[in-house]
């Protein structure tokens, strides 16, 4: 008798114990699941350092959705790729430049920050406006959404390259004249390859461009469009984007 009420004590301890159990997940606070999330391959806003993805953006899109209440679901993909993407839901929020047609399939959710497209050339080419492009090889990275809308149009020869530190190369081995992209990816390309800075001129910025929090139309819900836009004004608010930018200084 005296085992049989020392096991029923116990099946109740454990009993018991599952209920508290129990009782804390309901009153823990529940996260809204996952967020499949893309930051375009564009240093420093998303690039591989050795097999771990960071960058500026990797990490402004990380903390917007854990403030969301979100589990971020992050990845590095080309601009292009995360368009599609978004058009067909499997990427359900982004932060990018609003080129290359995402604002027809995705919503605009609120600016990020700023940016400088240039074109950046020798030390001593002379650029001091697009009057002095015409004639002139500039590499131009495919697909990247950031060529300040320069063509062949405007009596430039475009040179078709696939990153930036291969426009760079370029540039330093007077293969072309000059290179155009973010002002920002192209110090930190120069930064990351020990280009000489003195080699490099003054850039001329050919336009400025924001880069926004974007919601794919297929994932819009809502719910999810305040908690997002309500997360990028917080972060905003209590200094957080300030704070992870100047984690990427040029």
């Amino acid at each position: 008798m005296r085992f049989f009420n020392q096991k029923m004590a116990t099946v109740e301890t454990g009993l018991l114990a599952a209920l508290f159990c129990f009782l804390m997940l309901l009153a823990a606070p529940a996260l809204a699941g996952s967020l499949r999330i893309a930051v375009p391959s564009l240093p420093p806003y998303g690039y591989l350092e050795g097999q771990q993805p960071t960058g500026l953006f990797f990490d402004l899109i990380s903390a917007i959705a854990k403030r969301a209440d979100f589990e971020p679901d992050n990845a590095i993909l080309p601009p292009d790729r995360i368009v599609a993407a978004m058009a067909s839901g499997k990427v359900e929020a982004a932060i990018m430049f609003p080129d290359l047609g995402i604002g027809s399939v995705a919503e605009n959710l609120g600016e990020v920050l700023s940016m400088e497209t240039v074109v950046l050339g020798r030390a001593g080419t002379v650029l001091r406006s697009r009057k002095d492009l015409p004639g002139k090889r500039l590499a131009m990275v495919r697909d990247s959404g950031c060529n300040g809308g320069l063509s062949k149009r405007d009596g430039i020869i475009p040179i078709p390259v696939t990153t930036y530190d291969q426009a760079l190369k370029l540039l330093l081995a007077s293969q072309v004249d000059g290179v155009i992209g973010p002002e920002p990816t192209l110090l930190f390309c120069a930064g990351r390859n020990n280009f000489p800075r003195q080699a490099l001129g003054k850039p001329l910025v050919l336009a400025r461009t924001d880069a926004h929090l974007f919601l794919s139309g297929k994932a819009a819900t809502p719910e999810k469009r305040l908690r997002l836009r309500n997360a990028l004004a917080g972060l905003q608010k209590d200094g957080t984007v300030a704070a992870l930018m100047a984690n990427y200084p040029l």
